[in-house]
């Protein structure tokens, strides 16, 4: 995981790279119609909707290089041919690599609630 935010995962038939830049969290907040910190608090709490996990790696795909046609493919067959609950983890990871970056790079790229409760806050 990289400060802004590119992870590479193994999934579906072999590794890619997911990224949700600024234009792919816009689409994202479009297609799920709510912003990208509650689609990842329904992800991490079991309760998403279903586009929250095809839209998350959907855009991913998009936002890692992948054409708008590749990633639809993929995703039709990864996650809409598969249990869903299959791609959360995977939705989880690319969502919390987008809005928090690196956490390996700096303490800096951690998340809010982590330095509050390591008493940084």
């Amino acid at each position: 995981m990289s400060r802004n935010g590119d992870v590479s995962l193994a999934w579906g038939d072999g590794e890619y790279s997911f990224r949700l830049a600024y234009g792919e969290l816009e689409k994202l907040q479009e297609a799920c119609d709510a912003g990208p910190f509650h689609v990842l608090q329904a992800l991490r709490s079991g309760t998403p909707r279903i586009e929250h996990i095809l839209e998350t790696i959907r855009w991913g795909l998009i936002g890692g290089g992948l054409s708008s046609s590749e990633a639809l493919r993929m995703t039709n067959l990864y996650v809409k041919e598969r249990p869903l609950a299959e791609n959360v983890v995977t939705a989880t990871i690319i969502l919390v690599a987008a809005l928090y970056g690196g956490g390996d790079e700096t303490d800096e790229a951690s998340p809010p609630e982590k330095k509050l409760e390591a008493g940084e806050g």
